[in-house]
């Protein structure tokens, strides 16, 4: 689990620090940086686990997004720095830092310092050496053409070599995989044809799409998880009876419900958004994998006021008292209702403001005390046009728009 990430020179995160909780609420402007902190978590948890160079020599976040347009302003003689401190399953805290830089190749990883367990590296100083059983001996310095998480995991079953590169081989489980959504129920509830995603690898995408396909599988995988977010969601909603499947060539596999409203099962794209909507919030905290980030955008989205504290008590009591601690979530939100189901206590412990300036970029700021918090409930309620603008709480100061 991400205790504190410091991110230097990406997008909007000049040099911008968060402490992370089992729970994290980001409250913030449209264009503050809420989504670079999230987009940060994702390419960290992207360069632990595959290249930094390309084929043309370079590594993009997505298929149009290159590092060279993610770097601060586009000035690509900065280096891009990431900053962890991580606590693993183990319970130990470390610490982990990456440098990457734009060299005559490309962007590649010019320094890494890594300290876990006892186990001290820094790649300004030491080389990382090792012996494997089929390829001989090995000798990494920088610059490496990746992450050594993702140069050494290949010989994470060799048996000379699995002791020696553990620390690496154990830094992309310990920090886990990081997913962002911004979900809507028309995607959550179109049909996935099985054909196309097998070939394709199976996953949820960021807006819901491909669920149907993942919770048919996890109901023959694991019904126990399956049964557990089938009884939730009728107790969140009674008349929903059972979760069932269709499946056609024409249409592929989707998601239905037998209600107590009808003699026939109901397609979820005629169920109403906020069940719909509430099946993915439960599959996603019920059945998570090894560990896992989850960034969630808007989580009151197709949640009546009236139920949006019982959604935020149960993503609340779900995160903290994760026993299986295989995740950890993280909410972004403009919603008055529900940072007043979040409450003064919570808001406290678990809410960053994140305000942006064009010099110093975004920072995220923690509530100090209880009228800090009773400041921005005020800013909520009173003014929500205007709300960002003041820097009431020491944030970063604005000038009053006409």
């Amino acid at each position: 689990m991400i205790k504190r990430l410091r991110v230097e020179n990406f997008l909007s995160l000049r040099d911008t620090t968060i402490d992370i909780e089992p729970l994290t609420i980001l409250v913030g402007p449209n264009g503050a940086g809420k989504s670079a902190i999230f987009k940060a978590l994702i390419m960290l948890s992207k360069l632990l686990r595959i290249p930094v160079r390309g084929q043309r020599g370079d590594f993009v976040f997505s298929k149009r997004s290159p590092l060279d347009k993610l770097v601060w302003k586009g000035d690509d003689s900065l280096p891009i720095r990431f900053h962890v401190q991580y606590q693993g399953i183990d319970n130990n805290d470390s610490q982990y830092m990456l440098e990457l830089r734009k060299l005559t190749v490309g962007w590649s990883v010019t320094r890494e310092v890594l300290s876990y367990k006892g186990f001290t590296f820094d790649s300004d100083i030491d080389t990382l050496q090792f012996d494997t059983e089929f390829s001989g001996y090995i000798s990494l310095k920088p610059p490496y053409s990746g992450t050594l998480a993702n140069l050494v995991n290949k010989y994470r079953r060799d048996s000379k070599a699995e002791l020696q590169i553990r620390p690496f081989l154990s830094l992309g489980e310990q920090i886990g995989s990081t997913w962002r959504y911004r979900v809507a129920a028309s995607n959550i509830a179109e049909p996935v044809s099985p054909f196309k995603e097998e070939s394709q690898g199976i996953f949820v995408g960021e807006n819901g799409y491909g669920l149907p396909w993942v919770l048919r599988r996890l109901q023959g995988e694991n019904r126990d998880v399956f049964d557990t977010i089938e009884k939730t969601l009728n107790e969140w909603f009674p008349h929903i009876e059972k979760i069932e499947f269709e499946e056609g060539k024409e249409f592929g596999v989707g998601i239905s419900f037998k209600t107590n409203r009808s003699i026939k099962s109901i397609p979820a794209e005629l169920e109403s958004d906020g069940v719909v909507q509430a099946l993915f919030l439960l599959w996603r905290l019920y059945a998570p994998e090894s560990f896992v980030t989850i960034c969630l955008e808007e989580p009151e989205s197709g949640t009546h006021p009236y139920y949006l504290s019982k959604r935020y008590e149960f993503i609340k009591e779900n995160s903290i008292s994760n026993t299986r601690k295989n995740y950890q979530m993280m909410l972004a939100t403009h919603s008055p209702e529900f940072l007043n189901a979040v409450g003064s206590e919570d808001a406290l412990k678990f809410v960053r403001l994140v305000e942006h300036d064009s010099q110093s970029g975004t920072k995220c700021i923690a509530l100090s005390d209880l009228n800090d918090v009773e400041k921005l409930f005020k800013l909520f309620k009173g003014n929500i046009g205007e709300l960002w603008w003041s820097g009431v709480i020491g944030g970063v100061p604005r000038k009053k728009h006409a």
